[in-house]
């Protein structure tokens, strides 16, 4: 048995909340370091671990990341107010709660850089966004069935839209967005939604 694996077992035995460990020293780094100079023998370092630990749970560095932001953001649920409207500003709300990250500017500015590399963003997307997608979808779909909407919205893009202006508000344009402003916003796209191209 490796030195590793020994320790591994050993800290699985003294140690259940290991897994919440890696996690928070995986957070504290990437926030501190960036991506790219995120290594998983100094995470398991920090914590007193071996790189086993980590492994045995994630493969790589780009799971053990994806791992990391989905544990930190809530899928939520599908809302059920009675007005497509309302719906979808409780959904967009989560989107808000989701790009909030505690720390320094800088370090919220690397945890956000590590979220589109793309080794990341497809783990992190299969894993965690297109259950967000589909609960957008689902409150779209209701609203469809109460008339509120017509057949042929394109939910896809209703969706991009609202979490295309959290995420620029959030990362370019660092402003806070609240509930009034995506009151508004979701207002005006169910008044005249996209509709699907013909064909």
């Amino acid at each position: 048995m490796t030195s590793d694996s020994a320790e591994m077992q050993a800290g699985r035995t003294r140690d259940p909340d290991l897994t919440a460990r890696i996690l928070d020293e995986t957070a504290r780094q990437l926030g501190e370091r960036g991506y790219s100079a995120l290594r998983i023998e100094h995470i398991a370092s920090a914590i007193g671990s071996g790189k086993t630990a980590i492994y045995r749970r994630w493969p790589g560095k780009p799971e053990l990341v994806a791992a990391l932001l989905a544990s930190r953001q809530q899928t939520g649920s599908v809302p059920d107010t009675g007005s497509v409207v309302d719906d979808l500003v409780e959904h967009a709300w989560q989107n808000v709660q989701n790009q909030t990250f505690s720390g320094t500017d800088a370090e919220t500015s690397r945890i956000r850089s590590a979220m589109v590399q793309p080794e990341v963003y497809e783990l992190y997307s299969t894993d965690f966004l297109d259950k967000r997608r589909r609960i957008g979808i689902e409150i779209l779909e209701k609203g469809v069935r109460r008339s509120e909407l017509p057949e042929d919205t394109d939910m896809q893009l209703v969706l991009q839209l609202l979490a295309g202006l959290v995420l620029y508000r959030t990362t370019l344009g660092q402003e806070a967005t609240t509930r009034d402003q995506l009151q508004r916003v979701v207002a005006a796209l169910v008044e005249s939604p996209p509709r699907r191209a013909a064909g």
